[in-house]
């Protein structure tokens, strides 16, 4: 299949067999219909570590009202086991970090706020924290901050002024899965990231010291981004985003 959009927004196609994406992230897909008209399986499988859930469904593909036949053979081999895992070193894999915008859209070459958060895990898996504060009790069940500015948490809310640039720089530090974070209002720019501390003040001093691990010509610009995992040396991601609101 050919990956053509990513959150609602045209990226150079990529031509894949399998995709790893975060909770909440979109991706539309095209598929060319070259082959033997039947049902063909696509499969699902989460590959977290916390909790595994896979399944399965047809495709159906047809010409002139004939299907080819029923289920798919039962030999046939995934391109992913039940783990989400590729089977083989030659599966193609999507690579979110390439997944540059079909028009070219660059952030502006500096920000005028810089937020250096620091996230990891508290007791259990599922618990994480950021700045030293914890996500204590399920935020679903909370009044949106929208609704109730003053009851913001100290650590876990930061504010954005309309017309600035605003750099957020995500640090994980020791061993740490990969963890999705998404954002509303307004979409972000992955302009980096890299494996091991992050030991810079601000973005423009990580680019001078490691421009390889940065793209401000042509990142990807989406609502769901993955902090890279990390087992030992910890892990960091910026994305850069404008601050600003819309009304309809």
């Amino acid at each position: 299949m050919w990956v053509c959009a990513v959150d609602g927004l045209f990226v150079k196609p990529q031509r894949v067999e399998s995709i790893v994406f975060p909770h909440g992230t979109r991706y539309s897909v095209m598929v060319e219909l070259n082959q033997t008209p039947g049902n063909y399986t696509l499969r699902v499988a989460s590959s977290g570590l916390n909790q595994k859930v896979s399944g399965y469904g047809y495709i159906s593909y047809h010409i002139d009202g004939h299907d080819g036949g029923a289920e798919p053979p039962a030999d046939v081999q995934p391109f992913i086991d039940y783990g989400g895992v590729n089977t083989t070193a030659d599966v193609i894999p999507f690579n979110s970090n390439i997944a540059s915008p079909l028009i070219p859209d660059a952030p502006s070459p500096t920000a005028d706020v810089t937020h250096l958060l620091t996230l990891g895990r508290v007791l259990d898996a599922y618990v994480w924290s950021m700045n030293g504060s914890a996500f204590g009790n399920p935020l679903e069940l909370v009044t949106p901050l929208l609704f109730d500015p003053a009851s913001a948490i100290p650590g876990l809310s930061i504010s954005s002024k309309n017309g600035t640039w605003v750099d957020l720089i995500l640090t994980l530090s020791g061993s740490q899965p990969s963890h999705p974070i998404h954002k509303h209002s307004n979409r972000a720019y992955v302009i980096g990231q890299g494996i091991g501390p992050f030991n810079w003040l601000s973005t423009a001093e990580a680019v001078a010291a490691q421009p390889e691990s940065f793209n401000l010509v042509d990142p990807p610009i989406v609502d769901t981004f993955y902090t890279p995992a990390t087992i030992g040396t910890g892990s960091w991601i910026i994305v850069r985003y404008h601050g600003k609101f819309y009304i309809f």
